[in-house]
């Protein structure tokens, strides 16, 4: 169960990072704000959090490690490994090869631009390492997927889902567009908007006060 318990727990955490992620450059005018703010800071920060996304992918989804080594990796391979009942490790075992299948360009990134610098990402028209937002989002609903089968078929428990709404890019964002003063000078005024509505009335909407691309989407 601890095992499984870390898994989940990475796993959230990395959820958590990859909507960070593509809630501060999935979108142009928010890349603007970044850039503006300073373009250099951002491509950093940018390409350590994804290299941290793929790298935090590849370790749950690594080996266990060979039966005689004495301490194993935390893995889904290792959670499937410790389960007390053999019948559906097989389904399990086949589940995660598939998700290791899908995630090959990741262990390739991993394993040539994060961990070793590979001659291979040199010659010309390489694509070695190349890896796109849309196969970490399913490498992670995938990963999901499986533990939340383990975990109720095996733990009789359901595995909390993501949290819904929780963009915590937004409130960077909107510091840097309206600096901290202003920023809390509006939530100031909301909140008096809002104790001094009177009743019966429309309470003041709280994404009023953001442009339409700093507005906490409606997951």
């Amino acid at each position: 169960m601890a095992v499984g318990s870390y898994c989940h727990v990475q796993l959230a955490q990395l959820k958590h990072q990859e909507r960070i992620y593509s809630g501060l450059y999935g979108d142009e005018r928010r890349i603007e704000v970044l850039n503006t703010a300073s373009g250099p800071v951002a491509k950093v920060v940018q390409d350590a959090l994804f290299d941290v996304i793929v790298l935090g992918i590849c370790r749950l989804l690594d080996p266990a490690g060979p039966a005689r080594k004495p301490s194993k990796n935390l893995t889904f391979a290792f959670l499937i490994e410790l389960l007390p009942m053999p019948d559906r490790k097989g389904e399990y075992d086949a589940a995660l090869e598939v998700l290791r299948a899908d995630a090959a360009p990741l262990r390739d990134r991993r394993n040539m631009h994060i961990a070793h610098a590979d001659s291979a990402a040199l010659r010309e028209g390489a694509q070695v390492g190349w890896v796109s937002m849309r196969q970490i989002k399913s490498a992670l609903d995938g990963m999901y997927d499986l533990l939340s089968k383990i975990y109720v078929n095996e733990f009789d428990m359901g595995l909390s889902g993501w949290l819904p709404n929780v963009h915590h890019e937004l409130q960077f964002l909107r510091a840097l567009v309206f600096g901290n003063t202003v920023y809390a000078q509006k939530l100031d005024e909301w909140r008096e908007a809002y104790l001094a509505t009177p009743y019966g009335e429309n309470l003041p909407d709280l994404q009023d006060i953001y442009p339409d691309w700093l507005r906490t989407p409606k997951d």
